[in-house]
């Protein structure tokens, strides 16, 4: 088993932040019940962190825009907030957490 180097951190507008090794976008029905999960990020799909299942680290309200996007970093805006999702190596989070 290979040990993990990176780390996804999510931002707040607000300050608030929350990390975990896992990020998944979360596809919702009409019903507003989680139909599908993806690795890549969307319009109407909500940004949960950590693994799938009732003890995840974080879940945002779904996506209304996408404002940047590239391999390591999405920047997008919920129906409440605005965001910044960023992977980064764990040595550079620790040295942030300092």
């Amino acid at each position: 088993m290979t040990e993990k180097t990176t780390v996804w951190v999510l931002e707040r507008e607000d300050g608030l932040r929350k990390t975990s090794d896992q990020v998944h976008w979360i596809e919702f029905d009409d019903s507003e019940r989680g139909v599908a999960a993806h690795k890549n990020p969307g319009i109407g799909r909500s940004c949960l962190l950590g693994q799938i299942g009732p003890f995840f680290t974080w879940q945002t309200t779904v996506v209304t825009d996408i404002l940047e996007e590239s391999e390591n970093l999405v920047k997008f805006t919920t129906k409440n907030s605005a965001y910044t999702l960023r992977q980064i190596e764990i040595e550079t989070w620790k040295k942030e957490q300092e």
